[in-house]
């Protein structure tokens, strides 16, 4: 037992001992690789050891570079940290904006540690030839472009100031536009940076835009320089007859600002001889009552064939009805076929007046389609026309309670409407037509009604 016993303790120390011969090679190359990254990270740079950390104006690599990259950050870096060599492949945005930033090295980055934090001043480079980019339609400019005369900048004279000025007519609504994609420019810092004349070439005259020395850097937030030039071409005057003319009457087909101008616009067409072509070239810019006739100022739009003179016009204006316009008619693409309405009589009296409108306005009722529909969101505002008919709320949205009192819309039925009855030979059942008297009639100040409609009944 005992040789039993000692065996097994000597294969026992032959096992272990032969475990831990052949373990310790493995625990040396851990040692070993732990020492090679130790060493790796202690020889890499540690970001936060940056010299200089304010960099002062980092300009955008490309034209109209709206946003800050990290190829922008890491050239300005190495830029002022002479022999830095910082590559994008070594860090990565923590954070950004316009003004300061956060960094901090990729794990695949053989020569950089840790992150730092670092301030500066994003501009935006911008070269003049966004200007000329526009009036040609290239680029991102060419959402400037003027719809007419292409590639001409429009002028009444080739004087430098008249020009200048036609340019800014056209250049200021472009920058607007430009701010739309956060390229945000204010003209009268923008034209302090930039020399502008008229230079003549083989005949032709353009406008020429240049950079000024050392002032490329005086518009916040924006790096100007360049060169480009703009050709141009001469506008016409607008003749004597044209203006201060009489149009006469005025029709829009509704009241708003929209349709009036355009009224006014085509009555001044049609008084001048002019076709729609060039009418596209004006604009109305206001017009007002004066006693009983209206005024309006017209004038060209920017870059048109015609100097950009106002010109005064009179006339009269016959504005549209906008009553709201309740018609029987449209009731007809409703109707359920077979349907009918419940009377107690067929003989025509103010209960069965009320039981056919009853049964017409009834908002939770066989029409409750057309009232929401129709009327509410069609043409009454999301509102109901009646009293009776309630405030409530569906699938097509809430609907407010009308305001035309359905008492005394019942008490003038007879005066509104023309009935006919036309009954089947069982004389239980038939038709009632229903028509407005003079095909459109008042119902109330702002409300009227119109057409006809048949209906189906039958006696309880």
């Amino acid at each position: 037992m005992k040789k039993l016993i000692s065996l097994l303790a000597a294969i026992g120390m032959v096992a272990s001992t032969s475990t831990t011969v052949v373990a310790c090679p493995k625990n040396s190359e851990n040692n070993n690789n732990n020492d090679d990254k130790n060493n790796n990270n202690e020889n890499k740079i540690d970001l936060n050891d940056l010299k200089v950390r304010e960099l002062g104006d980092v300009v955008s690599k490309e034209d109209i570079g709206l946003n800050l990259t990290l190829e922008d950050l890491v050239n300005a870096i190495n830029e002022k940290n002479k022999d830095y060599g910082l590559t994008e492949d070594d860090v990565q945005f923590v954070s950004s904006n316009n003004t300061k930033a956060k960094l901090k090295a990729t794990d695949s980055s053989t020569k950089f540690k840790g992150s730092v934090e670092i301030t500066y001043n994003f501009r935006i480079r911008f070269n003049v030839t966004f200007f000329s980019d526009a009036i040609i339609g290239k680029g991102i400019a060419a959402v400037g472009k003027p719809e007419w005369n292409d590639g001409y900048l429009m002028v009444e004279n080739y004087n430098l100031d008249t020009a200048a000025s036609a340019f800014k007519r056209f250049v200021v609504p472009l920058l607007d536009k430009a701010k739309l994609v956060n390229l945000v420019i204010d003209y009268s810092d923008l034209e302090k940076t930039i020399k502008i004349e008229v230079i003549k070439e083989n005949d032709k005259n353009f406008l020429q835009f240049t950079s000024i020395d050392g002032k490329g850097y005086d518009v916040q937030g924006v790096y100007v320089y360049g060169t480009t030039k703009i050709a141009l071409k001469q506008q016409t005057a607008i003749p004597d007859g044209w203006k201060n003319s009489d149009l006469g009457e005025v029709k829009p087909v509704d009241n708003s600002d929209y349709m009036i101008k355009s009224a006014i616009l085509n009555s001044f067409a049609t008084k001048v001889g002019i076709d729609q072509n060039k009418l596209k070239q004006f604009s109305v810019n206001s017009y007002k009552k004066n006693d009983s006739n209206y005024e309006a100022e017209i004038i060209s739009n920017i870059n048109s064939d015609y100097v950009p003179e106002i010109i005064k016009v009179t006339f009269k204006m016959n504005l549209a009805d906008e009553s709201i316009q309740w018609s029987l008619t449209t009731i007809v693409d409703y109707l359920v076929e077979d349907s009918f309405v419940s009377l107690t009589s067929d003989i025509l009296s103010s209960e069965t007046y009320k039981e056919l409108f009853d049964y017409i306005t009834n908002t939770d009722g066989e029409l409750v389609d057309y009232w929401e529909q129709d009327i509410a969101l069609g043409i009454n505002n999301n509102k109901f026309l009646f009293d009776s008919q309630k405030a409530k709320e569906s699938e097509f949205g809430n609907f407010e309670q009308g305001t035309l009192s359905y008492s005394e819309f019942l008490k003038n039925a007879e005066n509104l409407f023309d009935f006919a009855v036309n009954k089947n030979s069982d004389n239980k059942t038939g038709t009632i037509d229903i028509k407005v008297k003079d095909n459109i009639i008042d119902l109330a100040k702002g409300y009227k009604v119109s057409g006809e409609i048949k209906l189906n009944y039958q006696i309880k």
